[in-house]
């Protein structure tokens, strides 16, 4: 692993520096870009990056054209990556998406087909808006999901939430979801242990469901227009 975060080091990152590396941490500097993966080669071994609160802008799409094949990890938060999440590259190998606190817009990615083996997924404090739909619901690998702090309204006809069966964490709060909670999240009972739906727009009645979740699970619903 190479370490070179915490320093003042700006201008645009290349990430293919040294074909030998596996992981990079060069998060909390001055980095304004990622340097195309023009010169990316199957001997490159990254398969880790963490580009975390640095200055880069540019547009998810195009980020990562010709990226590295074998990425498991990447974190980009606290950055000014803007646009789409929709991409027409293959994450094939990607376990963890951390995107939080950009400027990201329009609707959710299809994780089945564009990250296939996704395990973690956190596009919190964004502008992401729409719905939840099956593109989503039918990853039935995911087991943390934090959507917090963007404009999603409701949750589409598709998205059946019983089948995120291995989920532990969702939070989707700060949102502007309604009018009411699927009920079928009380089927998550097995492994949901945390579920933060607070500062919506749900209303009316709180779904019995929930009442099947385990005894220890954190449930936040506060900042909603339940009546009983």
């Amino acid at each position: 692993m190479v370490n070179i975060s915490h320093n003042n080091l700006i201008g645009p990152v290349d990430l293919l520096f040294a074909p030998s590396v596996i992981s990079l941490d060069a998060s909390y500097n001055n980095f304004t870009h990622i340097k195309p993966f023009t010169k990316y080669k199957s001997s490159h071994s990254l398969t880790s990056f963490d580009l975390s609160n640095n200055l880069i802008s540019q547009e998810f799409a195009t980020l990562f054209v010709n990226k590295p094949r074998n990425l498991e990890e990447i974190d980009l938060s606290n950055n000014a990556i803007r646009g789409s999440i929709q991409t027409s590259e293959q994450f094939d190998f990607l376990r963890r998406l951390i995107v939080a606190s950009n400027e990201l817009s329009g609707a959710l990615p299809n994780l089945p087909s564009k990250f296939p083996n996704l395990v973690d997924l956190d596009l919190s404090s964004n502008m992401i808006t729409g719905s939840i739909d099956g593109g989503l619901t039918n990853h039935f690998i995911l087991k943390t999901l934090d959507l917090s702090g963007n404009m999603l309204t409701s949750f589409d006809d598709a998205a059946v939430l019983s089948n995120l069966l291995q989920l532990t964490h969702m939070d989707l709060s700060d949102n502007e979801l309604g009018p009411t909670i699927p009920r079928e999240i009380g089927k998550l009972n097995d492994k949901l242990i945390m579920l933060d739906l607070s500062n919506n727009k749900f209303v009316s009645t709180i779904p019995s469901e929930l009442g099947s979740l385990q005894s220890d699970a954190i449930v936040r619903l506060a900042g909603n227009e339940f009546d009983r």
